[in-house]
């Protein structure tokens, strides 16, 4: 382990029975965190209903033979992971053609090297410390992300020295390549050590200068990887890898219904076994050297992995350390990069040997967009044209499994025809209807994928808002939920598969049952959808929002690269169905994107979410409504009226009940009448008076009379009025002489309000003792605002 002084953070390199300070000073800010002296007993574990749901009380092998008892299962695993993880022998004696015909030469350049090794910088680092996620499990030396963080001006310097010495001696602290290795199930009753998934756990301070090299890898990412392989940060997306497999199918999918046409395609799905535990080191290191990255970086990365070890985690045991002869830690934030750059030797061969699907371009170039190969880290597509390219893809990934290491799986890989494509071309892969990718199932055409998809993921969101349809959530956090959380589940789709009103209708019935919960009275799903300061609480519209995401993840794609099939798709159809006219059906999926781009409503400077919000905008503009209240108190301001009502000096339970008053979704009898629900709109307490809204609030008893007394003399002294009217309570759009009264009137008016409106039995001495509470939080708060409001109160 790295030893390092607080006089000279790089001494001592190499002596392992010291560690370097930022580490000792990191342990004692931890234990001091923790409530226990450095050297102290450790806290006692406390009791985890996720731990007991996660223990393993026996396991089997492939022949049937069952371990139980601790010892036997950390043997039974621990021997798995060995023979996983070893290096096969004669790896380096292995005749490379596959790696020979997919990297030509070089293509980093001598500043690429010399950014790779350049010094760190004291942002670079600080960077990188907080890219970390929060809240994950430590490594063997149990110091966490938030600590480095937390404790940056007293570890920062001592860290960027020791960092920095590490890359001027190309050699990573032991400490580094120490993991300890977990078993994330993979199925809901694992019963086989194969129905695990292994996530390495590392010292952070190790993951952190991964990151960091990690980051550096992908600046020049542009260079080593196919333009058709989704890399992170900038650049293809997965969205647009999803998004040419299903224009891929349309293309075909279009060709075939055209009188006298033909075609045929077959997309192919490939497992690779292993994937990140499978691939072998000595590639690594040649596939880097090859692409010319230099020889110090590739020495740097090796030493992170040639004494690499890990040990296993069962039941809160470790067992005794093995050495990873092969394989990339999942965990690291180095491995997925490597893991990308491996694959683009597969990637390469397969662009270059497999026709792929192309469509006529009209373009003066003479162009064909084409698709032939879709990788999303270890989620292959490889798209068929031919009979003769079966067998050109079973060749390519022999060759691969044989170089690498990492082999397909033929029984979980899958093969969809499209089109004319007979099933009697012999794959070793089974065919099917339909397959799977990133969450998105695929079928042979695009009307059959909006089925398969949308119908699965509408029964979800019922779900998911059926489990908090309970809850004690006002109409505000209702929303919030909704937005946040139950809707979250559908934007991943609605970038790739386009929604369908008839959808988008059932997601609204959907979100109404949620969030009125049953009241009769309701303010309409158009208004809600509206944002706050136009009487609405920003409710997410499913259509407007999925076909926002939909036009601009296509229309990025489009600008962004070059390859991409999407892109020649959307040329070639604006020049075959221009808008106006009727799309065929196979290509329907087409409309809001020609009709946003043909109506202006795509801002050509905006890409990605900012292009998505500006279309959402525009779409949400044509659809505007009312609210029914502008109607009956048309000469309001209403701007001032919603200021008010979402004041951030109120409480968000006191917000969601004023908003329920202004727009008169009470259930006051006058109302209920005027649905039919009851007889008559008359006061059952108060002869001769209607119930309708503000006789409900403030005149319906001697209490709520009295209430209302104190408060409207409190209000006229503060907006220096002679008389305040009861209609301020619907109508908040009063302005007082300064910002404290200001602030002092919507509190005392807000605060009232919900008092009245959420209780049906009222006292004047229990809103008193609220309006009392009301002022102590505002003192308390630290707010400027509220504390200058609490003094007029």
């Amino acid at each position: 382990m790295l030893a390092c002084h607080a006089g000279d953070p790089a001494a001592d390199y190499g002596r392992a029975a010291e560690a370097p300070a930022w580490r000792r000073r990191a342990g004692k800010v931890q234990h001091t965190v923790s409530g226990r002296a450095p050297g102290g007993a450790p806290r006692r574990r406390q009791h985890s209903p996720h731990r007991e749901a996660n223990t393993i009380e026996s396991l089997q092998d492939a022949a049937g033979q069952v371990f139980s008892g601790q010892k036997a299962i950390e043997a039974h695993v621990r021997q798995h992971f060995e023979e996983v993880f070893c290096e096969s022998p004669g790896e380096s004696d292995k005749p490379t053609p596959l790696l020979d015909a997919a990297i030509e030469g070089p293509v980093l350049d001598d500043q690429d090297n010399i950014n790779l090794l350049a010094e760190v910088t004291e942002a670079e680092l600080l960077e990188a410390i907080k890219a970390c996620p929060r809240s994950k499990s430590p490594g063997e030396d149990g110091l966490t992300a938030e600590l480095y963080l937390a404790a940056w001006d007293i570890l920062g310097k001592d860290m960027l020295a020791a960092f920095n010495t590490m890359l001027q001696r190309r050699q990573v602290a032991d400490s580094h390549t120490k993991g300890v290795m977990v078993l994330i199930p993979k199925v809901k009753e694992p019963v086989m050590v194969k129905d695990f998934r292994p996530v390495t756990l590392l010292d952070v301070d190790g993951k952190i200068l991964s990151r960091i090299l990690a980051r550096r890898l992908e600046k020049v990412q542009e260079k080593l990887l196919h333009p058709l392989q989704v890399r992170g940060g900038r650049g293809r997306t997965m969205h647009a890898a999803l998004a040419d497999i299903r224009d891929c199918i349309a293309v075909v999918d279009t060709a075939n219904r055209q009188p006298r046409t033909k075609v045929g395609a077959c997309l192919v799905a490939l497992d690779i076994a292993g994937a990140f535990n499978n691939v072998t080191h000595l590639v690594i290191w040649e596939i880097l050297r090859r692409y010319g990255v230099g020889a110090d970086f590739i020495t740097l990365i090796m030493s992170m992995y040639r004494k690499a070890t890990t040990c296993v985690r069962i039941n809160g045991s470790l067992t005794s350390p093995f050495v990873l002869g092969r394989g990339v830690r999942q965990g690291c934030p180095l491995s997925m990069v490597i893991f990308n750059i491996v694959m683009s030797v597969l990637i390469r061969v397969l662009a270059c040997r497999l026709r792929g699907v192309s469509i006529p371009d009209v373009r003066e170039d003479g162009a064909e967009p084409c698709l032939a190969v879709s990788a999303y880290v270890d989620d292959v597509i490889a798209v068929l044209e031919r009979p003769e390219d079966a067998a050109a893809l079973a060749a390519a990934l022999r060759d691969f499994g044989e170089e690498t290491g990492l082999k397909v799986n033929n029984t979980k890989s899958k093969a969809l025809p499209l089109g004319a494509w007979g099933q009697q071309v012999p794959l070793p892969f089974p065919y099917v209807q339909e397959v799977k990718v990133l969450g998105i199932v695929f079928t042979a055409s695009v009307h059959g994928m909006a089925a398969a998809n949308w119908t699965s993921r509408v029964g979800a969101l019922r779900a998911t808002l059926a489990d908090a349809r309970l809850r004690a959530f006002n109409i505000m956090q209702r929303v919030e939920y909704a937005n946040t959380y139950a809707m979250s589940l559908l934007w991943h789709l609605a970038q790739v598969i386009p929604i369908s009103t008839t959808t988008a209708k059932d997601i609204r019935k959907a979100l109404g049952k949620f969030l009125w919960a049953g009241e009769l009275l309701r303010v309409p799903f158009e208004v809600m959808i509206l944002p706050k300061a136009l009487g609405g609480l920003g409710l997410h519209d499913p259509l407007h929002k999925s076909r926002a995401m939909f036009t601009a993840r296509w229309m990025t794609s489009e600008r962004a690269a070059d390859a991409s099939l999407s892109g020649g798709w959307l040329r070639i159809l604006g020049e075959l169905h221009p808008h106006g006219t009727a799309l065929p059906m196979s290509v329907r999926y087409m409309g809001p994107v020609r009709d946003v781009i043909a109506e202006g409503k795509a801002p050509p400077v905006l890409v990605g979410k900012d292009l998505s919000k500006a279309i959402y905008d525009a779409l949400l503009a044509d659809a505007i409504a009312k609210p029914r209240v502008y109607r009956l108190n048309g000469d309001a301001d209403w701007s001032l009226v919603w200021g008010r009502v979402h004041s951030p000096l109120l409480p968000a339970a006191a917000k969601a009940t004023w908003f329920r008053v202004v727009h008169d979704v009470l259930p006051t009898r006058t109302r209920l009448a005027a649905i039919k629900w009851v007889d008559s709109p008359r006061c059952l307490r108060c002869d001769g008076v209607d119930d309708d809204l503000l006789h409900h609030l403030l005149g319906c008893g001697r209490e709520r009379r009295a209430i209302w007394a104190w408060v409207s003399t409190k209000l006229s002294a503060l907006l220096g009025l002679n008389t305040v009217p009861p209609s301020i309570v619907i109508r908040p759009d009063f302005r007082a002489t300064s910002r404290g009264h200001q602030d002092a009137a919507v509190i005392i008016l807000g605060t009232m309000v919900h008092f009245l409106a959420s209780n049906q039995k009222v006292r004047m001495g229990d809103f008193l003792a609220v309006m009392k509470e009301e002022k102590d939080r505002a003192i308390q708060s630290g707010d400027p605002g509220l504390q200058l409001a609490a003094k007029t109160l």
